[in-house]
């Protein structure tokens, strides 16, 4: 009985098997980290993109509401109009002049549906002084009213007056702004995915939430409100 010995260099079908499985393995762990890295840094660009959006409406709402002497009464949770003096100019010396106009401008926040986005809103703001009309912040997801689900209630108004009460309509005696946002915007790609899910849905994770406080400083100067 002859015996026969492996004469040939090589590996053994068993041997390849065993070296695929552990390359797709080490493959499948590689690809999830690498996943799971591109989502995160996706969240992460997206947030920043939130904040900075936020900051520079919040801002420019800052300028309109102090330089404002009031805020009109129809003033809502879902639209904010400011009352601003109008402008001045100077004579050769420095001394004003008589106003540029003889009545009052209007700054307006107004929110809207986004019309590019579903369930989303938008903020457009409007001055009647310049004639500016534009979308000044859009992605806007809340907070959301527990009286009225077609718009976001961003605004809330502080009375002057002790106890100084907060309410979503403005008054003659408004002489605070407060503003709730919820800001979801996803320029860099969406926020959504497998590492994302939960039991009741999808958690949105590029969303940030913030509140602002604005006092009206011309409003006793003016004795308007």
């Amino acid at each position: 009985m002859t015996q026969k010995h492996r004469s040939y260099r090589g590996s053994s079908l068993v041997e390849l098997m065993l070296t695929v499985m552990l390359i797709g393995i080490i493959v499948a762990g590689v690809s999830e980290a690498l996943f799971v890295n591109t989502s995160w840094f996706t969240m992460l660009q997206n947030r920043l993109d939130n904040g900075l959006a936020a900051r520079s409406f919040l801002q420019k709402l800052a300028s309109d509401i102090r330089m404002s002497y009031q805020v009109d009464t129809t003033s809502n949770n879902s639209k904010l109009i400011l009352l601003k003096l109008p402008a001045t100019s100077f004579n050769q010396v420095g001394f004003f002049n008589a106003p540029l106009a003889t009545s009052s401008s209007k700054v307006t926040y107004l929110v809207e549906p986004d019309s590019s986005t579903p369930n989303l809103f938008s903020i457009r703001y409007q001055d009647t002084a310049t004639g500016d009309d534009r979308i000044i912040l859009y992605g806007v997801v809340g907070p959301t009213s527990s009286t009225d689900s077609t718009a976001p209630a961003i605004f809330q108004y502080v009375s002057r007056l002790y106890p100084c009460d907060q309410s979503d309509v403005a008054s003659s005696f408004t002489g605070g702004v407060i503003v709730n946002l919820e800001l979801r915007r996803t320029d860099y790609g969406s926020d959504t995915g497998a590492f994302h899910k939960v039991s009741n849905g999808i958690r949105k994770k590029s969303a940030i939430a913030l509140r602002s406080e604005f006092m009206l400083r011309n409003s006793i100067l003016h004795g308007t409100n």
